[in-house]
């Protein structure tokens, strides 16, 4: 239904021109509603992202000083570690004679009496001189001196005359 319009020409027009003019108003304010919240969401994006970087930035800083302590400890392993290996190259080249006094001990003790013990670290090699009680004994210690796991390549020469009892003997051996 329409309707019928009493107005003047004059009031028409001015009355059509203010509706234009609100409806321009309110597509401009549309658009400015649209920039601020285009603006808005942009400044949001734009925050995320500045955070974003310095997060990145100190965690990459914290991770730069990371591996600066890796690296740090690793040289101190390395120390460590030939420390070690002098350590276990000093243990592995020493020779341990109480084993071989102990069971020198046993196997001398009554039978014999020793007046000199030479001993060669580079060549593990040791020379015992001593007076043997009878050559019974003499001949005992050689067998269990040949018998013996620490003992190798024993060998007995009697020095001197050959008797019943105190006979010279010198014990040549290897460790």
């Amino acid at each position: 239904m329409d309707l019928i319009n009493l107005l003047p020409k004059a009031e028409q027009a001015k009355r059509k021109k203010e509706i234009k003019r609100k409806l321009l108003i309110n597509f401009y304010m549309f658009f400015v509603f649209i920039a601020l919240v285009l603006l808005f969401y942009l400044l949001l994006l734009w925050g995320r992202l500045y955070l974003t970087l310095e997060t990145e930035k100190a965690l990459s800083s914290s991770f730069a000083n990371k591996i600066n302590q890796i690296k740090a400890l690793e040289t101190e392993i390395g120390k460590i570690n030939r420390l070690l290996r002098q350590i276990n190259s000093f243990y592995a080249h020493r020779i341990l004679l109480s084993d071989a006094f102990e069971e020198l001990d046993k196997i001398i003790y009554g039978r014999a009496q020793i007046k000199r013990f030479y001993f060669t670290k580079e060549t593990k090699r040791g020379e015992i001189v001593g007076i043997a009680h009878t050559l019974e004994d003499l001949n005992k210690i050689r067998q269990e001196l040949k018998d013996s796991n620490i003992f190798q390549d024993v060998s007995i020469t009697l020095m001197g005359e050959i008797q019943k009892e105190n006979i010279q003997f010198k014990i040549e051996f290897k460790l």
